[in-house]
């Protein structure tokens, strides 16, 4: 009987060990996240709390020490730094790092609790320009404004003869109310407005810092004589756009988003499946969607370049690399001969290329083309874009069919199989594919769910019924030349993510955790399913960055490229047109010609 309390208790130890092993490596994840993101204040707090529920991480140890020495207070450094050497005697980097902080002169008083949140405070002040936190003459002085207001007969007009003393006051006035919910036992309510305060005084130093360097610019000097600079014309083009497509019936999200953008900006844009010389010939430019996909559009591309109208090529995939297990090679791989030439026929036709992945257009540009990168992207007009959510008991698993192949999802079925098993509470669901549905026929048919793909209108609607989206790829060149459209749509609906480490998904890494081995896909998972603060938060960031794909923005994308083929077009005929240059929104170094 003895002998198995020590076993259960043995297991209770080992369950324990591997769920604190879980947490403090995806905290740690999230430390690092906002460190590389400059957001200095969610930094040193995310590390402090780390410490203050591991006192013996000798990497979060070092991390604060750091922060501590660059600050100035080479002591709080110093003392730190001797902790991690107590636990890592042999360590020789250790050694060095406490040997530069008693080398370091000092006049900051070393720190008793380092983690403590008023040390945290004056760490973070000192690392972003103010010297002295708050003084207690602030403090006196703040306490007798807040007094005066008080028990003034009119408050809102001694608050409105007092904005500017208030607004130099405002971090000390907000002290008083730190210290009076410490005092009410309200923490949680202290910790916040301490927040507050970081953020209100960092705010005043820029302010302060950006006066003086305004005082300083020349710019603001009088010149002797004023030069006389001739007012450049700008024109931005709102002309005739022809886009062909290879289906009338079945035209990509992509395509659409564009055709909408254009006539926003002015443009005046025919969709058509062929170029016909009689009415097309004025369009000012085409752009061709992936027209190998229908091969007789390769007279209706010749046809527009022998009359003069320069031809854009959209790609949407890598077609080159598409393996032949690809669900839809049978439709659009090279593989077939006359879809081959045609897409030889279409590069050549073409006066620029623009694709959804920077990596599938360095290979473009490799190969001698003119490519421009512009990515995927989404439309407000669709109200399923922010429609939020039911509520569900369920934590749902999900992953969509289109965005890769049934061998990426069989590389991490095993980890969701014991995920699952480990948490009863989780349901997956399979979007769009059949066959990857059927490799969880061991679950029990209420924890797994199959939903067809759908229409773009109403797709957002499936990325609704999902908790966190699993995006595993293989490293093979057709994955490596994705574009990042599945993480992006994610983010739209504010939907975590773990993902595999291609290309486009490190590029974009917003809103999610990208995971190089099954350990991590394990891990990830775990915190994710037992976590809900940090899936909301990851909602949240990866939804602050989808906006920059709002198809409007992109459309500006789309007339700045096609500005730019008609200034080569114009340049090349010898005439001269007179079109504004711009930087393009989306640059790829080394890609767009």
């Amino acid at each position: 009987m003895m002998f198995l309390k020590k076993e259960v208790i043995g297991e209770s130890m080992k369950e324990m060990t591997l769920s604190q092993s879980t947490d403090i490596k995806v905290r740690k994840i999230m430390a690092r996240s906002h460190m590389n993101a400059n957001r200095l204040e969610e930094a040193v707090d995310a590390y402090a709390e780390i410490l203050r529920d591991y006192p013996d991480d000798e990497e979060v140890l070092l991390v604060l020490g750091n922060l501590y020495l660059a600050s100035g207070d080479s002591k709080t450094a110093e003392k730190l730094y001797r902790h991690a050497l107590e636990l890592d005697p042999e360590n020789k980097e250790i050694e060095q790092q406490v040997l530069l902080a008693q080398s370091e002169d000092t006049e900051v008083q070393p720190e008793p609790v380092p983690t403590d949140p008023e040390a945290l405070a004056r760490l973070l002040m000192r690392l972003t320009g103010r010297k002295v936190p708050i003084t207690e003459k602030e403090m006196v002085r703040a306490a007798s404004l807040l007094q005066d207001i008080l028990q003034s007969t009119s408050p809102a007009q001694m608050v409105a003869e007092h904005l500017d003393d208030i607004d130099n006051l405002l971090p000390a006035l907000i002290e008083i109310n730190i210290r009076q919910a410490r005092a009410d036992g309200r923490g949680d309510l202290a910790k916040a407005l301490q927040n507050l305060q970081i953020n209100i005084a960092i705010q005043l130093e820029s302010q302060k810092s950006q006066a003086v360097a305004q005082a300083k610019s020349p710019e603001n000097l009088e010149p002797v004589v004023k030069p006389e600079v001739p007012a450049e014309t700008q024109i931005r083009f709102t002309g005739r756009v022809l886009v062909l497509v290879p289906d009338m019936y079945e035209i990509p999200a992509r395509i659409a988003m564009l055709v909408t953008g254009l006539k926003q900006l002015g443009c005046k844009v025919k969709i058509s499946n062929q170029f016909k010389p009689e009415a097309d010939a004025v369009a000012d430019v085409m752009i061709a969607s992936n027209p190998h996909l229908n091969p007789q559009m390769m007279e209706n591309l010749a046809a527009a370049h022998a009359a003069g109208v320069p031809v854009i090529l959209d790609l949407d995939d890598d077609f080159e690399e598409m393996p032949v297990t690809h669900p839809e090679y049978n439709q659009k791989g090279l593989g077939d001969p006359k879809r081959g030439r045609a897409y030889a026929t279409a590069l050549l036709l073409a006066k620029a290329i623009t694709v959804p992945s920077r990596h599938m257009g360095e290979m473009l540009k490799a190969a001698g083309h003119r490519v421009f990168y512009l990515p995927e992207g989404w439309s407000r007009i669709n109200r399923l874009w922010s429609k939020p959510s039911g509520p569900r008991q369920a934590v749902n698993l999900g992953w969509l069919g289109a965005s890769g192949q049934l061998e990426d999802l069989f590389e991490i079925r095993r980890v969701i199989l014991r995920v699952m098993r480990e948490f009863p509470e989780t349901q997956m669901v399979v979007i769009g594919n059949p066959q990857a549905y059927r490799l969880f026929d061991a679950l029990p048919a209420n924890r797994r769910m199959y939903l067809p793909m759908v229409g773009s209108d109403e797709y957002p609607y499936l990325l609704g019924q999902l908790d966190i989206l699993l995006a595993p790829n293989r490293k093979i060149p057709y994955n490596n030349k994705l574009s990042d459209r599945v993480l992006v749509e994610a983010g739209v609906k504010g939907l975590p993510w773990i993902a595999s480490d291609i290309p486009a998904y490190e590029e974009w890494n917003k809103g999610g955790l990208i995971a190089r081995s099954p350990t991590e896909w394990h891990t990830y998972l775990r915190q994710l399913i037992m976590d809900h603060e940090i899936r909301v938060h990851m909602g949240q960031e990866g939804q602050v960055k989808a906006q920059t794909r709002e198809y409007q923005y992109l459309a500006m994308g789309w007339q700045q490229i096609i500005e730019k083929v008609l200034v080569q077009q114009t340049s090349q005929s010898t005439q001269t047109v007179s079109i504004r240059k711009t930087s393009s929104l989306f640059p790829m170094e080394g890609v767009s010609a």
